[in-house]
């Protein structure tokens, strides 16, 4: 177990709380891209290729988004408990 001081602590705890409401973010945003594909009605599947391409550019962009949020916490956790 590691042996933080309080204030590490809390600022670990604040982390996680900005990190989790972040992913939330993005969970409802995907969700809501997902319901939204699913509702629609094409009527060819040639149709369906543009709505497609830009489907998986906006999964593709939740993903990087979703990276950046864990890399940006995993650094901040990283810096603040080292040199707090």
């Amino acid at each position: 177990m590691v042996d933080l001081s309080e204030e590490q602590a809390d600022d670990l705890m604040y982390l996680r709380k900005v990190y989790l409401s972040r992913r939330g973010a993005l969970l409802i945003k995907r969700q809501t891209h997902l319901a939204s594909m699913s509702a629609q009605q094409l009527p060819h599947p040639s149709d369906s290729l543009g709505s497609l391409l830009d489907f998986s550019t906006v999964m593709k962009e939740h993903a990087m988004q979703d990276y950046k949020a864990y890399h940006q916490l995993c650094f901040a956790m990283g810096y603040g408990v080292r040199y707090h």
